[in-house]
């Protein structure tokens, strides 16, 4: 194997490795729907209310509508980090090798 993919492969772990403690730092400040404690589904529900979780952003106003689109943003990054898999983590490593705006 040469230097290059040896390289290349530790590069890989280690994204892998910090973008896994990412996930859990999420998951045990959020919580699991399935076991979250009282303060985490109050802070949870907190934001579904602020970053509209469940209802649409838009704004007639550009800037009202744009602050909407951020907050929803958010809202977003949170669940789908609560959702990652393991598989899912080395595959969106893997991906980083060829695009850097991808995941993480």
């Amino acid at each position: 194997m040469a230097i290059a993919e040896i390289a290349a492969r530790a590069w890989r772990d280690m994204r892998s490795r910090i973008m896994a403690r990412r996930r859990d730092s999420y998951r045990l400040t959020f919580g699991m729907a399935e076991n979250r404690t009282a303060a985490q589904e109050h802070v949870v529900g907190d934001l579904a209310r602020f970053c509209r979780a469940d209802r649409s952003c838009f704004e007639t106003d550009p800037r009202a509508h744009a602050l909407a689109e951020g907050r929803r943003e958010v809202w977003l990054r949170i669940n789908q980090m609560l959702q990652l898999s393991d598989e899912q983590i080395t595959n969106l490593a893997e991906v980083r090798d060829n695009d850097d705006t991808s995941y993480g």
